[in-house]
């Protein structure tokens, strides 16, 4: 195993059991690998998560749409505090939020009429 010379790089170099977790349930919402890697509890590169993955049998089928999203500022703003206590990043969260609004389409509904 390689070892990264820095603990500033963010890399880390062994998957224990709070990680390879974090991997699974990464991987079950349909995170992107690249995003993945770049989870603050993650912090590896994308080919090792690709190699982590392959060795547990996890299948990572990456996004079946790219959509880049631009967020307000605001929005942004609002949304990180949320994202830090739960170790993600506000990319991440969105995502989370939205694999998880639209598996329930009352949710979409509700979330959508009260807007009005």
């Amino acid at each position: 195993m390689r070892k990264v010379p820095s603990e500033d790089s963010g890399i880390r170099t062994q998957w224990r059991a709070e990680r390879i977790g974090r991997l699974g349930l990464l991987i079950g919402l349909g995170w992107d690998v690249q995003t993945i890697a770049e989870d603050p509890l993650i912090k590896s590169t994308k080919w090792n998560v690709y190699r982590k993955a392959q060795r547990l049998g996890l299948s990572i089928q990456g996004a079946a749409m790219a959509m880049p999203l631009r967020l307000p500022t605001a929005t942004i703003d609002q949304l990180r505090p949320h994202a830090e206590r739960r170790n993600m990043t506000v990319q991440g969260l969105v995502k989370a939020l939205t694999v998880i609004i639209a598996a329930d389409p009352s949710l979409v509904d509700n979330v959508l009429d009260d807007q009005a």
